[in-house]
């Protein structure tokens, strides 16, 4: 008896410790190769959890109709650099697989000097997700990073671009309170994608 008190107390123990609402599953997402991490401080140097994507996945991913979630980004960023730990953390707690899309390597990949922005699937991405986007200087669409993007069904439910207001990446790191800030608002993404 003390025996299955004690086996049925560890299992709640452990169950308890998942914050997923549901179980994630996307056998594409899945299917994907590690991405690196590297440049990147306080996670592991590639993980389960984070999938190397590029424009193309992101489209395939998006006419599945699937659950998934992006992030573009890259380690130089200094934005990027900051918000993705804070991101990893969340992303581990819910056990939920992401696509990263590393923008500098695939346009370095691609001949650098923007030339991804030629990618056809770049293009796609663009018209598909305009409303997510931001503007720039001269009042054009432009993809600002750090950038997540939430889907769920096909349907974005949730995005994000930045870290959190009143930080400066280029100034100095986020704080501990910017940090908690930023978790709270990942979840509500992580979260709306799992409910």
């Amino acid at each position: 008896m003390k025996k299955s008190f004690l086996v049925l107390l560890v299992l709640l123990t452990l169950t308890g410790c998942k914050k997923n609402l549901k179980e994630y599953s996307n056998p594409l997402v899945e299917s994907l190769p590690l991405a690196s991490l590297k440049g990147y401080v306080d996670v592991p140097s590639s993980s389960n959890l984070v999938k190397k994507g590029d424009y193309e996945i992101a489209d395939r991913l998006a006419e599945n109709q699937g659950d998934f979630v992006l992030y573009f980004g890259f380690p130089k960023c200094p934005f990027c650099f900051d918000f993705f730990p804070v991101f990893y953390e969340v992303a581990d707690s819910y056990q939920v697989p992401v696509v990263y899309l590393n923008v500098a390597a695939i346009d370095e990949s691609m001949g650098g000097n923007g030339a991804s922005e030629y990618d056809p699937y770049f293009i796609i991405f663009m018209e598909r997700y305009d409303v997510y986007l931001d503007y720039n200087e001269n009042g054009e669409k432009e993809l600002f990073m750090p950038f997540v993007l939430f889907i769920k069904q096909g349907e974005v439910v949730y995005s994000h671009i930045g870290t959190v207001d009143n930080h400066d990446a280029h100034v100095e790191p986020l704080s501990d309170a910017q940090k908690d800030k930023l978790k709270k608002i990942l979840e509500k993404g992580f979260a709306k994608l799992l409910s």
